[in-house]
């Protein structure tokens, strides 16, 4: 084999690791929502900051993450638990591919009678530059179309220099 070939097929050899290991993951998130017993905030809670510490610790992101103690048995469907972690897992994937921030703060709030989710990095904001960018690809519009499918509100807010949050309110 020519070295050229050896490069050629170690590169086919690293796309097929990293696309097994996509699915392994996906594979993982959907069993994980669909197991009954996993029907509360707690669950939910502790599957979110399992995973903020493993991508933001990976990227040397600093991260708080707060639950509200009032909400822990509160019980969530499979879709709506299914859909808060995939909205949460784009937006940190986000956080580390664009915003250039060493810090994020992730809570999950009893408001009146609404649960928040917001998730706020002190990062470079969505600049001119990085809005297209950020715009044009699928990640947001995927989370507006899951936080639908479960009845929530998103916003999206960013301010150039000075951070992006992330806030969805369910009823």
């Amino acid at each position: 084999m020519s070295q050229e070939e050896t490069v050629e097929a170690q590169s086919i050899l690293d796309r097929i690791k990293v696309f097994s290991e996509e699915i392994i993951e996906k594979t993982g998130d959907t069993i994980w929502a669909v197991k009954a017993k996993n029907d509360n905030y707690s669950d939910l809670s502790l599957r979110m900051e399992s995973y903020a510490a493993n991508i933001l610790g990976q990227a040397n992101i600093n991260f708080t993450f707060i639950t509200d103690e009032k909400i822990l048995d509160n019980k969530l469907s499979m879709t709506a638990r299914k859909n808060l972690f995939l909205i949460f897992k784009e937006a940190l994937h986000n956080i580390v591919k664009y915003a250039k921030c060493t810090s994020v703060e992730i809570s999950i709030l009893k408001k009146l009678n609404k649960t928040e989710f917001r998730i706020v990095d002190n990062g470079c904001g969505l600049t001119s530059e990085s809005n297209s960018k950020y715009y044009s690809g699928n990640g947001i519009n995927n989370m507006k179309a899951r936080s639908v499918a479960i009845g929530a509100d998103f916003v999206i807010s960013s301010t150039e220099g000075r951070g992006t949050e992330i806030l969805i309110t369910i009823n």
